[in-house]
């Protein structure tokens, strides 16, 4: 992970199940386990339960099924957080990364941002609980790197819908 953050990338690392594919956007780095000796692959892409792994810098498709008794449910995910916004938003904190916070909030909610915000006050606190607990993460009112990064991946998934929904008009 040091590498990356070089380039301007972050890495989330954590353990999980297969729903973290429909959580996460890919490529998503597992860590699979066989004979004793542990490696890495790259999940590339998902299409139902079929899914597209680079091993060995080889492409290969096989269905998610495949990954029972391998993978060991340790994974990364390399993602580019906000410019400007630091890994930890908490009450208190102030300025243009507290209104990226408020304004992608209010764009995942579908609600209109009424003003900018540039404080992290309590009213902002409940909305970020609100996220954390309908994406089922730990509640907590502080936007750590696992906060950040589902709202981030929300906020694509939502514009992406909305460029395909526009595309159909």
């Amino acid at each position: 992970c040091r590498y990356v953050e070089a380039a301007g990338l972050s890495c989330f690392s954590a353990q999980g199940n297969t729903e973290v594919f429909q959580t996460y956007n890919p490529p998503i780095i597992l860590y699979l386990q066989r004979d004793g000796q542990r490696f890495p692959v790259v999940l590339d892409g998902l299409q139902g339960h079929q899914a597209t792994f680079i091993v060995a810098g080889q492409s290969r498709s096989a269905p998610i099924e495949s990954l029972e008794g391998l993978w060991t449910g340790e994974f990364v995910v390399l993602w580019r957080p906000p410019p400007g916004v630091p890994k930890r938003l908490e009450l208190g904190a102030r300025g243009p990364a507290v209104a990226w916070l408020a304004d992608a909030l209010a764009v995942v909610s579908g609600a209109e941002q009424q003003q900018r915000v540039d404080r992290f006050d309590a009213a902002l606190q409940e909305k970020l609980k609100a996220f954390q607990a309908q994406e089922g993460l730990k509640v907590t009112g502080v936007a750590g790197p696992s906060t950040l990064l589902r709202l981030s991946h929300r906020i694509d998934q939502r514009l992406v819908g909305q460029a395909a929904q526009s595309g159909k008009r």
